[in-house]
């Protein structure tokens, strides 16, 4: 487990790399929708699983069986958070949109990690993370309306940096 601040540092970076590879994606990735739709969540489950077995070392089921609950979990926090958490509006849609997103990577962590102890803590800090991330975009957004390519770039890396700043922190024991 994560115990001091350079375990947060370290898996900051690795959301900011996750970040990156994501809005990289946008220059190189053909216009297919199926690929478009689905390959921001493959690129943050695999980045997810890295920082959970190289990172904090945990323990999963077995390693292709936890990648792939990472990689389904951050799919289904992706599209739920754009057809539930941005569609429900509201004065801050982002912020649903990253709570919605973080909940459901926040559930595959727990499930792909056998995490037994502190799992409401991990869940709850996980969320709130994804929300500040939103709130976050969500200031960004009124700043970089219409320049997609800072817009993505802006989405990804804050997001995901924070996200994963937020899994280490919910890992963090005291002593």
């Amino acid at each position: 487990m994560v115990k001091d601040i350079s375990g947060i540092l370290a898996f900051a970076f690795i959301g900011l790399v996750s970040g990156l590879t994501n809005w990289s994606g946008m220059f190189f990735l053909p216009d297919i929708p199926f690929i478009q739709h689905y390959y921001p969540s493959v690129v943050l489950g695999i980045y997810l699983y890295f920082a959970g077995r190289y990172v904090a070392h945990l323990k999963g089921f077995n390693h292709f069986l936890s990648l792939l609950i990472l990689i389904i979990t951050s799919s289904i926090g992706w599209r739920a958070s754009i057809e539930i958490g941005h569609a429900m509006g509201g004065p801050v849609p982002f912020v649903n949109a990253g709570a919605m997103g973080a909940l459901a990577v926040a559930l595959g962590w727990v499930i792909a990690w056998k995490i037994r102890n502190g799992i409401i803590k991990l869940i709850v800090i996980v969320t709130l993370a994804g929300a500040l991330g939103g709130g976050i975009f969500q200031l960004a957004d009124a700043i970089f309306d219409d320049s997609e390519n800072i817009w993505v770039l802006i989405l990804f890396c804050e997001w995901q940096t924070i996200l994963f700043a937020g899994i280490a922190f919910a890992h963090q024991r005291k002593r």
